[in-house]
């Protein structure tokens, strides 16, 4: 499909663009699941850390265990296993 400059191509246009295009749709298809693999590995539970402690230690006064736990969309408060070892590794 050829776009004129002087229009912007619609969404139905860009869909069926992306489905024609087997790489692109590959691409798109793999980030996509890396993306529900890194949001389920958040829910898997640290193993060996007590989560009543942790719990209580957020909500003593934890702000800035707080504010980072805002930023990984909870993660750090359920002690996501993929969360922890992000901030492990950095």
């Amino acid at each position: 499909m050829l776009v004129k400059k002087s229009r912007n191509p619609s969404a139905s246009e860009i869909l069926t663009q992306l489905f024609s295009n087997e790489e692109l749709r590959n691409r798109v298809l793999t980030t996509l699941g890396l993306l529900l693999l890194v949001r389920l590995g958040i829910y898997i539970p640290m193993p060996g850390i007590d989560r009543v402690a942790f719990k209580t230690f957020i909500d003593q006064g934890g702000q800035l265990i707080g504010f980072l736990d805002i930023f990984t969309g909870g993660g750090i408060s359920t002690l996501g296993n993929f969360c922890i070892r992000y901030f492990a590794i950095y």
